[in-house]
């Protein structure tokens, strides 16, 4: 088991079996500590064939409501027996998609995976990732997730807690399909698995997990090359009060999270390039506080990061883009009655609009929704969404034009999407459905997953 060292220097954090750097067989190789980040390489340019014609680009989309779900034919995905948990949405640029989830049946808890052909139109059926022989926990609530799923164009990684062993995880491949047997990651017996978070690399060839256990964070990754997943290898040396916010961009994963011990700074955050992990040097002028996730996103002017921080949202912007990192964290302002922020949720387009979704509870949970002016670096006109009476999260997401589109409620599902032409529309109320979770891809595609008491899980697909 290789315990991996963390330095205040860009030689942090070197990873054996990491992702391209991954091996199989269940042991862990070292390499060379390298001193200079790598640039990633710029491809080169040929001249084009003259034999083949040029290809025409494709008309660009609207950017005016070209975000629109089919909320006339939502899908229900679990059987009337089942007693399903929440469901957790990926969506692929091609527009295939999938869900995950645990249900119990007749008194077995089993866990699934339903996947989206969007060539043609149709849901594969479920598979059951644990045939029946674990044990897995049903996670209803929000608080703490036990289980994900993430995918690419050709891969497919989910990822979940078993009450006795630990974490197991599964992968689907375009050209292989499912795998045969799941793997067990957790490298010790480890029933205290938590915050489980799974992403899959831009190039769509590798997937990542990363997840708490009882005294550590850890991390495993899986290789298409290689067909294999990673031995596990322990990520921080603590723990973390939230779930580890992971984001692909630029041929590199970020991670930040919050750490859990005493004397910690507020946030820390690390850097995968070329097989190595860097932690990069986060400052905190202002001594802001992180007392939910953090979530994470790419800007017109880099990476940043955003978190409720008390009574207001606090922001960290990276100001290099290559090389060793540099964060500044500061307050935004944003909040609402001198409340405390208790979620937040941020995403940007290729075109470069950032939305930040926070919410702020009185009473009942209120939704607020604002813009990132980027030539001033301030936040503009506030949008109060509206209110869920029994405080759950919402959930937002936005393609490369800059639509958007926010989902909440308990008694039903609440829908306000965003055009950067119109601004945000009206709420949209729906009958059934909560604990609503969207995921779009700046392609345009998106998914939305409602858990209906009486019904299951509802899969609505955009238009």
């Amino acid at each position: 088991m290789v315990v991996v060292p963390w330095k205040k220097s860009a030689l942090a954090l070197l990873v054996a079996g990491t992702l391209s750097a991954c091996g199989g067989g269940g042991s862990s190789s070292s390499a060379d500590i390298i001193d200079n980040d790598p640039t990633p390489s710029v491809p080169e340019t040929s001249a084009p064939d003259t034999d083949t014609p040029t290809p025409q680009p494709e008309p660009e989309q609207p950017t005016a409501k070209a975000l629109q779900m089919d909320h006339a034919n939502r899908f229900l995905l679990t059987s009337d027996l089942a007693r399903p948990s929440i469901g957790v949405p990926a969506i692929a640029e091609d527009g295939d998609a999938a869900v995950m989830w645990m249900e119990e049946v007749a008194g077995q808890d089993y866990v699934k995976v339903a996947r989206y052909d969007r060539a043609n139109d149709i849901w594969m059926p479920a598979r059951q990732l644990d045939n029946g022989s674990l044990e897995a926990y049903i996670s209803r609530g929000w608080d703490h997730p036990r289980f994900d799923v993430a995918m690419g164009d050709q891969l497919l990684a989910a990822a979940w807690r078993d009450d006795n062993n630990g974490l197991y995880a599964s992968t689907h491949r375009d050209d292989l399909g499912w795998q045969g047997n799941p793997t067990l990651l957790s490298p010790v017996t480890d029933t205290q698995v938590d915050f489980v978070n799974a992403i899959v690399s831009e190039s769509g060839d590798e997937a990542m997990v990363i997840w708490q256990g009882a005294d550590n964070m850890w991390i495993s990754t899986y290789s298409i090359a290689l067909n294999t997943w990673s031995p596990a290898v322990r990520f921080f040396d603590g723990t973390s009060r939230s779930e580890v916010a992971l984001h692909a961009v630029d041929g590199q994963i970020y991670a930040a999270w919050n750490p859990k011990e005493e004397g910690s700074p507020a946030i820390r955050i690390a850097r995968y390039n070329s097989g190595v992990w860097f932690e990069e040097n986060v400052n905190n002028p202002n001594n802001l506080t992180a007392y939910t996730a953090i979530d994470l996103t790419k800007t017109q002017t880099g990476m940043m990061a955003a978190w409720g921080a008390g009574k207001q949202v606090a922001q960290a912007t990276r100001t290099v883009q290559y090389g060793l990192g540099e964060w500044t964290i500061e307050g935004t302002g944003l909040g609402y009655n001198g409340l405390s922020v208790t979620d937040v949720d941020i995403e940007s387009s290729d075109n470069g609009i950032t939305h930040l979704l926070y919410t702020v509870p009185q009473g009942s949970n209120y939704f607020f929704a604002t813009q990132l002016n980027t030539d001033l670096g301030i936040w503009k006109d506030v949008e109060k969404l509206g209110l869920d009476l029994t405080k759950m999260p919402g959930s937002m997401d936005v393609d490369r034009h800059g639509n958007a589109l926010v989902y909440w409620g308990n008694y039903g599902t609440t829908e306000s999407s965003y055009a950067p032409d119109t601004g945000w529309d009206a709420d949209n109320m729906m009958t059934g459905g909560k604990m609503n979770t969207v995921e779009v891809s700046q392609s345009g595609y998106g998914i939305l997953t409602s858990l209906d008491d009486d019904r299951g899980i509802l899969v609505t697909m955009t238009k």
